[in-house]
């Protein structure tokens, strides 16, 4: 038995024909009678501990930051503004 497939065409015209989603692990009916699906979180506590990890480190990689953009700034303004034109008038 082949999946049911659903037929559209295409803005240019072009027929196309996919497979419909099928629930094959789950009747139907019990799809529709169970009020909310249960799952087991396997993935929060890895992605707990990865944002603690990264938290942990936030305020020397801001201060990092901090610091190089100051240290840019200060290096561009003792090169000083740019002057622009000479006559004065900017375009």
């Amino acid at each position: 038995m082949s999946a049911p497939k659903t037929e559209f065409t295409r803005r240019d015209g072009t027929e196309v024909s996919v497979n419909k989603v099928v629930y094959n692990d789950v009747p139907r009916l019990l799809f529709l009678l169970v009020p909310q699906a249960q799952m087991k979180l396997i993935a929060t506590p890895r992605w707990q501990q990865a944002m603690d990890e990264a938290a942990a480190t936030l305020p020397d990689r801001l201060a990092k930051e901090l610091t190089a953009r100051l240290e840019h700034r200060a290096r561009k303004g003792r090169r000083g503004p740019d002057p622009g034109p000479s006559d004065g008038s900017y375009r």
